[in-house]
């Protein structure tokens, strides 16, 4: 993902089996839940745009600081999968509007799954109790 692109450029991107909008940052848990789903359907890679808005629509992430956004997200993202995902978390600016994009593919024919609630973090992304 370039570290800038135009809205033309981010006009070519629909959400799909590879990609997710999610409008801010209080969506993380959403997002990466679809980043999980995106990593177990066949193609085993996603994109998810922080800052979009579900119609393609560019807001921009929320002010403060964008370091502690992308290690707060790299955070999330190794306590929450199993085996620990490699992502790509990077600002990119859409034109004054920044966004923050999350890219992973998936480890050589391994499933990554949410860690289970009690193992190494008590919120599970996408399980729930029964």
């Amino acid at each position: 993902m370039p570290r800038s692109m135009t809205l033309g450029e981010l006009a070519t991107l629909v959400e799909s089996q590879t990609c997710e909008f999610k409008k801010s940052l209080s969506l993380t848990k959403e997002g990466l839940v679809s980043l999980d789903a995106m990593l177990n359907a066949d193609v085993g890679r996603g994109l998810v745009l922080f800052g979009v808005a579900p119609d393609g629509t560019p807001g921009g992430i929320e002010p403060g600081s964008h370091d502690k956004a992308q290690r707060s997200l790299a955070q999330h993202i190794q306590s929450k999968f199993d085996p620990p995902l490699l992502a790509t978390i990077e600002v990119v600016d859409c034109e004054g509007r920044p966004l923050l994009a999350v890219q992973a593919t998936r480890s050589a024919n391994v499933p990554a799954f949410p860690v289970p609630e009690g193992d190494r973090a008590s919120n599970c992304l996408s399980c729930s109790k029964a």
